[in-house]
């Protein structure tokens, strides 16, 4: 399976780019770094659900087709697209990974479930260049960015397993 193999890859190499950005005391590019793990290995997960959702819709389409039954015609494909440009919702991506609290606590955007300063500051970096207000406030951010690429670690092992 290639997302465990892409996902340690892409850790492996942003982790190593943070800690050098830490050094330099370059907190909010090592936050940067550490939620572009979550980010891009998301959106993988996502383009593989729906890669295998479209997959399954076509061989439903493909038996009825060669089969020429009268059963009834299976529902329509409404797109062949399998690119993920945003970051999915969190239920698309359980859907895949199962319970994600930490990746959720991460990424998410709705402040009913939840506090959503993880997503808010990486926002606020990407487009306002804010930086955190101390180390202390960065060793947080960072600890949660950890924790969601833990998470997704061990999810991918057990995907892989199966």
């Amino acid at each position: 399976m290639n997302l465990l193999k892409n996902f340690i890859k892409l850790k492996d190499e942003k982790i190593k780019l943070a800690d050098s950005y830490e050094v330099n005391q370059n907190y909010e590019m090592s936050y940067m770094a550490l939620w572009a793990v979550t980010e891009h290995t998301v959106k993988e997960v996502e383009e593989t659900r729906k890669i295998k959702k479209l997959k399954q819709s076509i061989q439903v389409w493909h038996h009825y087709f060669e089969h020429e039954t009268k059963s009834k015609r299976p529902a329509s494909i409404k797109s062949f697209v399998c690119e993920v440009k945003n970051i999915p919702d969190i239920k698309l991506i359980q859907e895949s990974l199962g319970e994600i609290a930490a990746i959720a606590k991460l990424l998410r955007t709705q402040a009913k479930s939840g506090s959503t300063k993880y997503r808010d500051k990486r926002n606020a970096i990407a487009h306002h260049a804010e930086k955190f207000k101390n180390f202390t406030v960065y060793q947080d951010y960072k600890d949660t960015a950890l924790a969601a690429i833990s998470e997704i670690e061990a999810r991918l092992t057990v995907i892989e397993v199966k």
